[in-house]
């Protein structure tokens, strides 16, 4: 792909540079400008390059992603069909399936896409966005146990993939909030300064039962946003219940200034690092529950919750996060060295 494109170029850039048609320069300019938005000029070279070279599959993927970019759906479907009818092997193959599927999702298409998903699976089942692409075929069309199955096996291949964290404490908050607290937060530590920040932001609040303003997401007095869930594990049935007793206790502190939105945060990133999973086994609690416990155990639970209420755009968290750039590196560090 174009990370690949990229490090050749650097490992190998005095003779990429000595020819400026070769393939790999082309490719190398077509990438930056997609990159830059400039998705037709980036086509026009892809098409160069197939023109030279038909066999170059990397070419036609980086092209039907432009295409799909650029939300010419249409004619991404019909390229990656062309594709998949012209090679029967290369190692951009998988990702000709995801965009062919997600450019039929996106012409609503969903059940020709979730066939298209079906097929890639079957032929690359280590590819963690056609799990994740068929997951959210599956929710919109209102088969969340399949969607829940699906991006649970794309977070099994690749835990670090934010996106699907967020998916998925978006299809759990309205039935099992602690279940959606758990893979939110890990989202917002993930990825705290992506688009999708403020509502995952607010949506984590409402789970642990911290109020939030729809607008700022600052705290509102004395509102309590706690609801019991319809179907909990025992554990989790026992960590909403301490949510319960902490959202009520903090009712009656709130302008307390050891109440603030921060603490909070942490308080609850401390209970769910005490979540006790005894002989249970489910996918939250074999994959969250270890990991929220090893946070802590690094001392990272203020971290953690700085983090996630600066995501929130709360002004005291993000200055704490721009004054300690050391801890920021140390927890990127951590995170990023995580076994899951």
């Amino acid at each position: 792909m174009r990370l690949l494109i990229l490090l050749v170029v650097v490992m190998y850039g005095g003779d990429v540079q000595s020819q400026p048609d070769s393939t790999l320069t082309r490719l190398q300019r077509a990438v930056k400008l997609h990159d830059a938005g400039e998705y037709d000029a980036a086509i026009s070279i892809y098409d160069e390059v197939i023109r030279l070279d038909s066999a170059n599959l990397l070419a036609w993927y980086e092209k039907s992603f432009s295409l799909y970019a650029s939300r010419k759906y249409l004619a991404c479907a019909a390229l990656c069909s062309a594709v998949l009818k012209r090679f029967s092997k290369g190692d951009e193959l998988d990702n000709i399936y995801v965009n062919y599927g997600v450019s039929l999702d996106a012409l609503k298409q969903t059940d020709d896409a979730i066939k298209i998903y079906n097929e890639g699976i079957s032929k690359f089942p280590d590819n963690h966005l056609l799990y994740f692409n068929r997951a959210i075929a599956y929710d919109r069309q209102q088969m969340q146990m399949l969607a829940i199955n699906d991006v649970q096996q794309a977070l099994r291949i690749q835990p670090s993939h934010a996106a699907s964290h967020l998916l998925l404490g978006t299809i759990m908050r309205n039935s099992n909030r602690i279940a959606a607290a758990l893979s939110l937060s890990t989202y917002l530590l993930l990825e705290p300064n992506a688009g999708k920040t403020s509502m995952a932001y607010a949506a984590f609040c409402a789970a642990v039962g911290i109020p939030v303003n729809s607008n700022n997401y600052r705290l509102r007095n004395n509102v309590n946003v706690l609801r019991p869930d319809s179907a909990l594990d025992i554990a989790f049935s026992k960590t909403l219940q301490a949510m319960q007793v902490l959202s009520a206790a903090e009712g009656a502190l709130d302008s307390d200034s050891t109440n603030s939105i921060d603490i909070r945060v942490r308080r609850r990133i401390e209970i769910l690092a005490l979540i006790d999973t005894g002989d249970q086994h489910n996918f939250f609690l074999d994959f969250y529950c270890p990991f929220f416990s090893a946070l802590q155990r690094a001392g990272y639970a203020e971290t953690a919750a700085e983090i996630i209420c600066a995501a929130g755009r709360d002004s005291t968290a993000q200055e704490w996060v721009a004054a300690n750039a050391g801890q920021m590196q140390a927890f990127s560090r951590w995170l990023r060295n995580y076994k899951w």
